[in-house]
């Protein structure tokens, strides 16, 4: 056993199969084979493990294929084609497709379509704990694993090269007992891989709407106006035949590929191999070369980088931690923008008060000592005027002006202000006559100078007129 031998297992969900070959002049040659029908609740590992015992293919290389129902399948596109920056981002690109991006994965890319700053791509993925078992199977065994794929892919790379070489297009089919697999060529790559009910499920007519409409769909996305070519295989194809498609305008032709007219070798190591699995599994004998058009996962395993990995395991204490951050800072310029508010304010006010301390007066070059002076020198005048008018007191202005107020006026005082030297009334009335009749009747009253309306305006809606009155004693 050794490097001159190559095992391949081909596992479906109807079927375990396993074909040994060595290494010929030209090419691999069929030396053992074995087959086993899978029944419902088999274990699917125990039965492999006699499929290889059978066949002797310890310590083998190995080319592994799988039901693609074991698969992931996406697609994705790039602004740029550089094959280098594309294997740095497609692991953050997949990890966004799927729903158990935190869970480790294994994947291979394919080039579905390539334009000068475009590329779409074909991903196949697969969770590293349901592809680790297969490997520990085959580790068993002291087997070196080449390829993993899809089952059925590789005889698609040979319908493909029987088809004009890498520029192919055409839909393979290959249907199952229990579940059937589509494959969508266009121009020679890959567009799409999906799982279909078995072929035994109504007679098949629920299998055949499925790929009627996954057709339509993947005609509708591409543009595609002319009909396509259908060929069918898997276990249920000859059962099923061409006549089951009749009708469909959508294919321009429909062949079965895997029927008892092939003509095959007559090899003895594959006479008890159904004649589908007999295609299968000499297409993944084929050499790797041919097989480097297909998806194949263990050709690229990407894991995030370590700094990546740790940086999501602590995503949640670090937004946590962020959003702590941003909320102090938050707060703090809140508090800073309400500080730079409040100076605004008090410096307004200082200006105001300075302006009308001083009446005006520009600042010298001790504006504090000089506001000073002039708040003594208000206070000395407030001192005079009370010597003058001793005998005006609160109570006597009020008496007065209340006696003043017309019985036809309806007026709101909210602000009364005595000095000593001048009264200023602030309050509400009905209208602009009345400010005026108040005016008059406290222009008669032997106590004021002079009685002048500061300001009259709206009071704003149902609230009459503002006003302001000063009355010089």
């Amino acid at each position: 056993m050794g490097a001159d031998q190559l095992f391949i297992l081909d596992v479906s969900r109807e079927s375990a199969a396993g074909l040994l070959c060595t290494a010929g002049a030209r090419a691999m040659v069929p030396t053992a084979s074995s087959y086993t029908e899978l029944e419902p609740g088999s274990d699917i590992f125990a039965v492999c493990e006699r499929v290889i015992s059978s066949c002797a293919a310890e310590g083998c290389r190995c080319r592994l294929a799988l039901p693609a129902s074991s698969f992931y399948v996406k697609q994705f596109s790039l602004p740029f084609t550089d094959r280098r920056k594309i294997d740095q981002v497609a692991y953050y690109e997949l990890q966004d497709l799927i729903s158990f991006g935190d869970e480790p994965f294994v994947y291979d890319i394919v080039l579905i379509e390539s334009q000068p700053n475009h590329s779409r791509w074909l991903a196949t993925i697969i969770k590293e704990s349901e592809l680790h078992p297969w490997l520990e199977l085959l580790n068993r065994h002291a087997m070196q694993v080449e390829v993993v794929t899809i089952s059925s892919l590789a005889r698609v790379k040979q319908l493909m090269i029987g088809s004009g070489g890498s520029r192919g297009s055409f839909i393979y089919l290959d249907i199952g007992t229990q579940e059937s697999s589509l494959f969508h060529l266009i121009n020679g790559g890959i567009d799409t891989i999906r799982v279909l009910p078995g072929g035994d499920s109504d007679s098949g007519e629920r299998l055949k709407q499925e790929v009627l409409r996954t057709y339509r769909a993947q005609s509708a996305r591409t543009s595609g106006s002319s009909a396509a070519a259908i060929k069918i295989g898997g276990a249920g194809g000859d059962r099923i035949g061409v006549d089951w498609l009749a009708g469909c305008i959508e294919f321009s032709e429909a062949e079965v590929v895997d029927s008892a007219g092939l003509g095959l070798s007559d090899n003895q190591a594959m006479q008890m191999l159904p004649l589908y699995l007999r295609t299968r599994l000499l297409g993944l004998a084929g050499s790797l070369n041919e097989l480097a058009e297909l998806p194949n996962i263990v050709r690229k395993k990407t894991e995030p980088s370590a700094g990546y990995a740790v940086l999501k395991k602590f995503a949640p204490v670090l937004l946590v931690l962020l959003a702590a951050i941003g909320l102090t800072v938050g707060y703090q310029m809140f508090e800073y923008q309400k500080m730079v508010a409040e100076r605004d304010r008090l410096a307004a006010e200082a200006r105001q008060i300075y302006a009308q301390a001083m009446d005006g007066r520009k600042p010298l070059a001790d504006p504090v000592a000089e506001l000073r002076a002039r708040i003594n020198e208000i206070d000395q005048s407030v001192v005079a005027a009370l010597v003058e008018h001793p005998e005006i007191s609160a109570v006597t202005l009020l008496s007065d002006i209340f006696r003043r107020m017309p019985n036809s006026v309806q007026v709101s005082f909210e602000r009364f202000s005595f000095d000593r030297r001048e009264v200023r009334l602030d309050g509400f009335t009905e209208s602009y006559n009345d400010v005026d009749t108040i005016k008059k009747n406290l222009e008669r009253s032997p106590l004021y100078k002079a009685v002048a309306i500061e300001s009259a305006g709206s009071g704003g809606e149902n609230s009459g007129v503002r006003f302001s009155i000063a009355l010089l004693l």
